[in-house]
């Protein structure tokens, strides 16, 4: 009797602890989403509908503009699964369940045994196609039941939360939008909505994941709370761009050897990187990577590689992908060769266009001026003509353009700030006026 108390105890503690390895196992984490096995019975939840976000495409200049994630998914379960998550997410339950999280409603794949690499490729094309969507956890559960594959996603919040939430983001979004006028150009629009996120929103130190607070890495947290990490920031672009009519779209890879997100963006057809973060700064709005070529981007980012599977069945993800990477070889809508003055030489020719250009900035009281030097010339020897040593030519540019310049249009030569950027041969000169 002592021996089979003894075995069915020694059995119990086998039992057990071979569930805690297969309870350890079935959460696994790629690409920052983790996946848990969950229970296929009957589903007991209550859902409360959450509106969309108002107006997401009412603007957008074309239907694929928002889907370079879904056009990656291959096979039609993934595609039907991506279809089912952008009605799930708006179905949350009203309680949290036993694992404490708001779970969203379940979606059924009828005939299928979705691999969990499949379903989280759907969830990403999602997720990366949809910015609008803020209110997921980096987490999903799967199970099967007989054929079916089933999968459910979570919120960070409740229904009514998340409600609220989405109509204060509307309100927030249609009040950046309105002031987007018919005459704006898309270099204008995307030069506005950019303005207009880095002088709102503030990059977030010390932010590492999700735990750390999920706004950080929203469009919410960028647009509505003014606190951000370069996912929100991106995401923003993303959103506010693409509801205005320009394509845009968001890139992973990394930044001086930290996981980075970006943009890209379509003016005038052609692609562009544009990377929000990086132009944010305490004292100032930045364009030094305003729309340049994939050659200027990498110089410091690392732009990861794009989708590849082996196969329709068996897709493999193994790092960190991108659904759309455009290869980026204009300049025409960069933001120096749009709005800079191109620094070619020091003759009376070129002095007076230099001082005529001052004189057009200032009549309309532009803070900054930016230049872009020559690649004949050298960086460093025109940086020291123009302030450091003599003639002192920028300061000779301010006396001249003054003195066509009257009243409060005149520029302050003793308050002068430079901002250098000797690898992409830039300078963008801070101006101050007399008077004002």
């Amino acid at each position: 009797m002592l021996y089979v108390l003894f075995f069915g105890f020694v059995l119990t503690i086998l039992i057990s602890c071979t569930l805690l390895i297969i309870n350890s196992i079935g959460e696994t984490k790629h690409n920052n989403i983790s996946a848990v096995l969950i229970d296929s019975g009957e589903n007991s939840s209550v859902y409360k509908q959450v509106d969309e976000i108002s107006a997401v495409e009412q603007n957008s200049s074309d239907g694929e503009v928002n889907h370079y994630g879904y056009v990656t998914l291959t096979t039609a379960h993934e595609r039907l699964l991506y279809t089912r998550i952008g009605q799930s997410v708006h179905n949350i339950s009203k309680e949290k369940d036993e694992n404490g999280h708001f779970s969203t409603e379940r979606i059924r794949i009828s005939g299928e045994h979705m691999t969990e690499e499949s379903i989280r490729h759907s969830l990403n094309a999602y997720l990366s196609d949809n910015p609008q969507v803020f209110w997921l956890e980096n987490l999903f559960g799967y199970a099967y039941a007989d054929d079916d594959t089933i999968v459910e996603c979570y919120s960070v919040m409740s229904a009514e939360e998340c409600s609220e939430k989405v109509g204060i983001l509307s309100d927030r979004i249609d009040s950046i939008l309105d002031n987007i006028k018919v005459s704006m150009t898309p270099y204008d629009c995307e030069k506005y909505i950019h303005d207009t996120i880095l002088s709102s929103c503030s990059y977030k130190e010390g932010v590492t994941s999700m735990a750390d607070g999920w706004q950080y890495f929203s469009v919410y947290g960028a647009v509505v709370e003014g606190e951000a990490v370069c996912e929100g920031y991106a995401k923003s672009m993303q959103l506010l761009l693409n509801m205005a009519g320009v394509p845009c779209y968001t890139i992973r890879g990394t930044a001086d050897g930290v996981e980075h997100l970006w943009n890209v963006v379509n003016v005038r057809d052609d692609w562009y990187h544009l990377d929000p973060t990086w132009d944010d700064s305490d004292d100032n709005l930045n364009y030094e990577y305003f729309n340049v070529t994939t050659a200027e981007i990498s110089k410091n980012h690392i732009i990861a590689p794009g989708m590849v599977y082996m196969s329709e069945t068996n897709a493999e993800q193994t790092e960190s992908r991108n659904f759309f990477v455009p290869d980026c070889t204009s300049t025409i809508m960069n933001y120096y060769h749009i709005e800079g003055f191109k620094l070619t030489g020091f003759s009376a020719e070129e002095n007076e266009q230099m001082i005529g250009f001052l004189v057009r900035r200032a009549e309309k009281g532009d803070s900054y001026i930016p230049v872009c030097i020559s690649e004949s010339l050298d960086y460093n020897e025109c940086v020291e003509k123009l302030f450091y040593s003599f003639p002192y030519k920028f300061y000779y540019y301010i006396d001249a353009a003054n003195e066509r310049l009257s009243g409060n249009q005149k520029i302050d030569r003793n308050s002068i700030k430079i901002l250098k950027n000797e690898e992409n041969m830039t300078l963008r000169i801070k101006l101050n006026y007399i008077d004002r």
